[in-house]
């Protein structure tokens, strides 16, 4: 069954904004060094480093499809001067399901 780039989006939505509160998680521990909330630390640090390696073994055009629609939140179109509107969103599609296979 194929997923439509919709739903796609909102799942790597959920994924991306998992990483980002993770990494905002750690960053509050390591300032606080609270020994309560080391498991989460822990549990964070997997998730980020996980992500990490996602990233990296993505193919160049979906890594910065994800950087900058998903992560870094770029302008939403910072790839006017990369692509043609069709191309854009058939990379995108890619993309989408290029990151979800690590998941599933």
């Amino acid at each position: 069954m194929q997923t439509n780039l919709k739903q796609m989006t909102k799942e790597v939505s959920q994924f991306t904004q998992r990483y980002k509160q993770a990494k905002i998680q750690v960053m509050m521990f390591q300032a606080n060094q609270n020994d309560e909330y080391r498991s989460l630390y822990l549990n964070n640090m997997k998730f980020i480093e996980a992500f990490h390696y996602i990233l990296q073994h993505l193919i160049e055009e979906s890594r910065q499809i994800i950087m900058n629609d998903f992560i870094n939140m770029k302008d939403q179109q910072w790839w006017l001067n990369f692509y043609a509107r069709s191309t854009y969103y058939r990379i995108k599609n890619k993309a989408l399901k290029e990151l979800l296979s690590f998941f599933k």
